[in-house]
């Protein structure tokens, strides 16, 4: 019989990256919806490879409450970590850069003027005023939930001394600040 010694020299070294995205610099609107799909994929497309494992392992650590697009937009750095089965480890770094927004919601549906009788002012007309006064809608590619705010006052029509003309101005706001106006 005759005996062979085996060696297997332990696996000291780290994974080496292959694939790593260059810096990344993002609008709001790019970050809203379908900018997921641009983070996302650019925090996956990194790979790695090592000489002893055929499946690395890469983490991240973004954390999507650092990148603020109201005050200045911002910057954050983003690493990724390869491990291989031994433990062993090798990080690359990049940059995300966030553009601030500072663009104004858009109006997307404001009713024309409206003219009413008393008649209409009174019991029945409060539904056509109020339908009016919140008919008004409006959009922002950074903010889903954009508040519209009026500044009627019902005490500014008086019916009995000639009527009266007011104007209504609704103001449009998103998560940053930025507004808008339109009046009839």
């Amino acid at each position: 019989m005759v005996r062979r010694t085996i060696t297997i020299k332990e696996d000291n070294t780290a994974p080496n990256f292959v694939n790593v995205p260059d810096n990344l610099t993002l609008s709001c609107e790019e970050i809203s919806e379908t900018g997921q799909v641009t983070l996302g994929g650019w925090l996956t497309s990194v790979t790695a490879e090592d000489a002893c494992d055929t499946d690395v392992v890469i983490t991240h650590d973004y954390d999507n409450t650092t990148l603020d697009i109201c005050n200045g937009g911002g910057t954050t750095r983003v690493t990724w970590t390869a491990t291989d089965a031994c433990g062993n480890s090798r990080t690359v770094s990049r940059t995300i850069t966030v553009r601030e927004d500072n663009t104004a919601p858009t109006f997307t549906n404001v009713p024309e003027s409206l003219t009413l009788t008393c008649d209409e002012i009174s019991e029945t007309g409060q539904v056509t005023l109020g339908g009016w006064l919140t008919s008004v809608t409006a959009e922002d590619a950074c903010d889903t939930d954009v508040v519209i705010t009026h500044d009627y006052d019902n005490t500014t029509l008086d019916i009995c001394n000639g009527g009266g003309t007011t104007r209504v101005t609704w103001t449009a706001t998103d998560a940053c600040g930025n507004s808008r106006t339109v009046s009839r």
